[in-house]
């Protein structure tokens, strides 16, 4: 199933059934089920997030409940990067300083994540809270929603244990950020993002989502919400661009604040600096235009890289072809790398800044990751290897700045067209007014 008839599905189905009546604990659910349906459809192969060890978890944790005290203003990261990793979060704590906490929440298989290490709240006492949450009576309404799609949802113990994990989150940020008076998170839709949400709806603190990639029509996180309120959801958009043609069912639920995409500013800013450390880091063969492949990590990308390969080579034109690493799903991109190690046009680019890459890039190529609107921001065309890039990106389709890759010698003869990335200065003080408003 394509992410446009998913989308069309789940819209179908909150115009025809009652999801709003679909509470347990006192809390709308559908929300969890919409966004887990999706994610379970469009990561069918699995995701492995990378996973620190467990001191480091405990030390993230430590370091971010003791500033909690002092703190106006909390960054929660999505488990993406380490603590001080972030390259979402940085700008804000160098604008905020010591008014703001960081903290990046890790999500290693099979052990204690750190939010359980508190008082009250113990791995054993979530698990067992699963077999609590007895199977509401409207839950066959909601089979009957699904009655064509079965494969899409899941038996009731599973939302039991993710609506489980939202309350107990939920609970752990409500006792933490009373004296809290903005709240950011990237990816609100996963269970930590919606548990945050939860609680500082119940706290009456605004949570503002920050765009970390793409807003598209068919992303289930962004579109097609159409009137439906729920406490699992955030108060506002920080947003790359404006926009908020695509998000339009937020309208009067959320406010929207156009930032800009300020880790690709600030690495533009600092232009001399990156570019001399990614040459140092990452040599380049000199008079080769440079191709970068951003790996999703998400499923065996190679035989789309093979193809792409091909088409390079059918140009006629010589080049060499950089793999950057997903930062959350390295040992996928090495994998990768191994796999296509013997082409003499390959050289692994590792992972470092996407700005810093695409700096002397002509031509970037991916499945579908967000690194393409960080290319966009910098005049590079992006050539999409999976069908889905071009649903996910429709606005570089129009644009001109993306490519199927049977057009890939339109996006070569296209090339790197100098840009910056523009700067919205006004959205600091549209921050900067959520807070008081929380006083």
């Amino acid at each position: 199933m394509s992410d446009r008839e998913l989308m069309d599905l789940l819209n179908s189905i909150e115009s025809s059934f009652p999801v709003a009546e679909w509470r347990v604990a006192g809390v709308g659910i559908w929300p969890l089920i919409r966004v887990r349906v999706r994610f379970r459809s469009f990561y069918s192969g699995g995701v492995t997030k990378r996973a620190s060890s467990k001191w480091d978890r405990l030390a993230g944790f430590v370091r971010f409940n003791s500033v909690l005290r002092t703190s106006e203003v909390v960054f929660v990261g999505n488990g993406t990067y380490e603590f001080d990793e972030d390259r979402i979060a940085q700008p804000f704590l160098r604008r905020f300083e010591s008014r703001m906490a960081l903290w990046e929440p890790t999500y290693p298989h099979g052990r204690v994540n750190a939010l359980w290490i508190r008082a009250g709240l113990d791995r054993a006492t979530v698990l067992s809270s699963f077999n609590k949450i007895a199977e509401p009576e409207w839950w066959q309404s909601v089979q009957a929603a699904f009655a064509e799609h079965p494969e899409l949802l899941p038996d009731w113990s599973f939302w039991s244990g993710h609506l489980a994990r939202v309350l107990a989150y939920a609970d752990f940020f409500q006792k933490r950020l009373r004296r809290t008076k903005l709240v950011l998170r990237t990816c609100w839709y996963d269970n930590v993002g919606m548990g945050l949400c939860l609680a500082c709806r119940r706290l009456g603190i605004p949570c503002v989502d920050v765009q970390h990639g793409m807003v598209a029509p068919t992303h289930v996180g962004y579109a097609g919400w159409g009137s439906l309120e729920s406490e699992l959801l955030p108060t506002g958009f920080w947003l790359w661009a404006d926009d908020r043609h695509l998000m339009r069912d937020w309208e009067g639920k959320a406010s929207f604040i156009i930032g800009g995409n300020l880790a690709l500013i600030d690495a533009q800013q600092s232009l001399d600096e990156w570019s001399a450390a990614s040459e140092d880091e990452f040599p380049r063969e000199p008079g080769f235009p440079e191709v970068l492949f951003c790996a999703n990590g998400i499923m065996d990308e190679s035989r789309r890289l093979r193809q792409a390969l091909f088409a390079l080579r059918a140009l006629g034109e010589p080049f060499k072809l950089g793999i950057r690493r997903h930062p959350a799903r390295l040992e996928e991109g090495k994998q990768l790398t191994l796999a296509l190690g013997g082409e003499p046009e390959i050289y692994d680019a590792g992972f470092g800044s996407i700005g810093a890459h695409l700096h002397d890039t002509r031509l970037h190529l991916t499945s579908f990751s967000s690194t393409a609107l960080d290319a966009e921001a910098l005049g590079v065309p992006t050539v999409f290897l999976d069908p889905r890039g071009p649903e996910l990106f429709p606005g570089l389709m129009e644009r001109g700045m993306g490519f199927t890759l049977d057009q890939l010698r339109l996006a070569w003869n296209r090339g790197r067209q100098e840009t910056k990335p523009p700067t919205y200065p006004e959205a600091w003080a549209q921050l900067e007014a959520l807070i008081r408003h929380s006083d």
